[in-house]
């Protein structure tokens, strides 16, 4: 399992290893795990920790809250858009 830990070569990953080696977690006794946002190995603390950082876990929060606009709502977005336009037009400016 430290060989995981052993094979990175980031700062990040470093000062990691580093923190883990202090802590006595490259012995074993602990699973490493891949982040499921930046896709490097960390040491899990806890059976339920899925992410390497505070970082990744509010990054893939975030994504989980992002919706899909609504086709209805996007094509009236895009009539206003175009009748916008050709006011614009019309009207001789730029937009």
């Amino acid at each position: 399992m430290s060989e995981l830990l052993a094979t990175e070569t980031t700062p990040l990953a470093d000062s990691r290893r580093r923190n883990a080696s202090l802590r006595g977690d490259l012995d074993g006794s602990r699973p490493v795990a891949v982040c499921r946002v930046c896709g490097d190995s960390y040491v899990k603390y806890r059976p339920w920790q899925n992410y390497c950082s505070p970082k990744c876990r509010k990054a893939a929060w975030l994504d989980s809250k992002k919706t899909e606009v609504p086709s209805d709502l996007r094509a009236t977005l895009n009539r206003i858009e175009s009748k916008l336009d050709k006011i614009i037009e019309l009207n001789g400016g730029t937009k």
